[in-house]
């Protein structure tokens, strides 16, 4: 396009030249000629840009990892000619998402429409957009372009699996261990009607009763039998090195592993609560819920292997918000055995700990640092610490604590269905 341009200017200089030195009409008429096709052509690939407007629709700002997330661009022309071509390229964030084309024979007035399917990949937040659009005249003299800032967000939520059974609770009191305590606020448990006091807040009537009895009833509500359950990420980066490739890291499995739990115990009706440090604190107060489960998605989709806090640090720092018969499920590659007193001692205080712990060893082919163990870097570099991570598995089972060993390549729906215990 730059050498055809040329060509253009180089004639048109030569044909001024040649009518001013001879005087021929010809040479006049060739000059006028070469000026009005660089003219026009100008004109044309000004109008290609400014007379065309682009715009995108993402039908939903939330996507999950393996889904795909589906997109519609239209590109509208505005003016009363025809475009010949129309390139239009796009800039999102978003991995393998890649809706620009280029069109041809756009008539005037006319809409182009083309929807997009991009498998999402990667957890995280993306920007869609902003989009380019790039056109020239029909001769090929010139190039414009114009930004067009058709930009939204969307945020990838991590992969879910399905779990069949976890680990028994024993936050789950049963039986005369169910303790009926009447409770002063609204609970999803309850437990009766009364009649209507003063004081008690009209959200608390039961307007059926009411109706039925003539008076005022106010539901009664009562304590929850059923304990929280907290996940609690270790996203200390020591312990989760680079990888090669970001879906077969540690950090991502770790990641994928309690976003599923949390979907299995919020569809059996648990309270869920989740911590994590990544480099800030990130704690979400059990609750129960999509809304739960979406809160806890998102601040996965967000969290990284930033922090510099230990899984150690954590549990000493946070141990006081775990209650008795409070069960806390920790995911963590960490081969240090500092944490594993931290269990011990949440064990003395009537918390159940069950542990999933992933091997480093057998991600050792996608790092591309070596892990570290604990606050420092194992004695004998990745091969000292992924030798540790089977002795932080029998140390949990000999503390009674439950395990799930993951290892990559395993099927995590199988892999947490399973019985708990110390390795396989």
């Amino acid at each position: 396009m730059p050498g055809r341009r040329a060509a253009l200017y180089i004639i048109l200089v030569i044909c001024l030249l040649l009518s001013l030195w001879l005087g021929h009409p010809m040479f006049f008429h060739l000059t006028y000629l070469a000026l009005g096709t660089l003219v026009l052509s100008l004109a044309w690939t000004w109008s290609g840009v400014i007379w065309v407007r682009a715009e995108r629709h993402t039908r939903t700002r939330r996507g999950q990892v393996g889904r795909p997330l589906e997109e519609t661009i239209w590109v509208r022309n505005l003016s009363l000619l025809p475009r010949l071509w129309l390139e239009v390229r796009d800039h999102s964030t978003l991995p393998g998402h890649q809706p620009g084309r280029v069109l041809f024979n756009i008539p005037p007035r006319a809409v182009h429409e083309w929807q997009v399917r991009t498998p999402c990949m990667l957890r995280g937040l993306y920007l869609l957009g902003p989009m380019t659009l790039i056109s020239g005249d029909p001769f090929g003299f010139f190039e414009a372009r114009r930004d067009v800032d058709a930009v939204s967000e969307v945020l990838v939520y991590p992969e879910v699996v399905p779990i069949r059974d976890f680990a028994p609770l024993a936050g789950r009191l049963l039986g005369s261990e169910a303790k009926r305590q009447p409770a002063q606020f609204i609970t999803p448990n309850a437990a009766g009607v009364r009649e209507y006091a003063p004081g008690d807040s009209l959200n608390r009537i039961h307007w059926l009763s009411t109706a039925r009895r003539n008076r005022l009833m106010t539901k009664e509500f009562e304590m929850d039998p059923l304990a929280d359950v907290w996940l609690v990420l270790d996203n200390d980066r020591r312990v989760h090195p680079e990888a090669i490739i970001p879906a077969f890291s540690t950090e991502e499995h770790a990641v994928k592993i309690a976003a599923s739990l949390a979907q299995y115990f919020l569809q059996r009706a648990r309270a869920v609560g989740f911590i994590t440090y990544a480099p800030e604190r990130l704690c979400i107060q059990p609750d129960r819920g999509e809304r739960q489960l979406s809160k806890i998605l998102e601040g996965l989709a967000l969290t990284r292997a930033s922090a510099t806090t230990s899984l150690h640090d954590l549990l000493s720092l946070e141990a006081d918000r775990f209650g008795r018969a409070t069960t806390v499920v920790l995911v963590t590659p960490s081969t240090s055995l500092r944490w594993i007193h931290d269990v011990r001692r949440l064990d003395i205080k009537g918390v159940r700990v069950v542990v999933v712990h992933l091997d480093p060893a057998t991600f050792s082919g996608f790092f591309e640092s070596a892990p570290t163990v604990g606050d420092a870097t194992a004695s004998g570099g990745t091969a000292g610490a992924f030798d540790r991570a089977e002795a932080v598995v029998q140390s949990l089972g000999a503390a009674g604590v439950l395990v799930y060993p993951v290892r990559q390549g395993d099927d995590l729906s199988i892999a947490l269905s399973g019985r708990p215990g110390v390795g396989r």
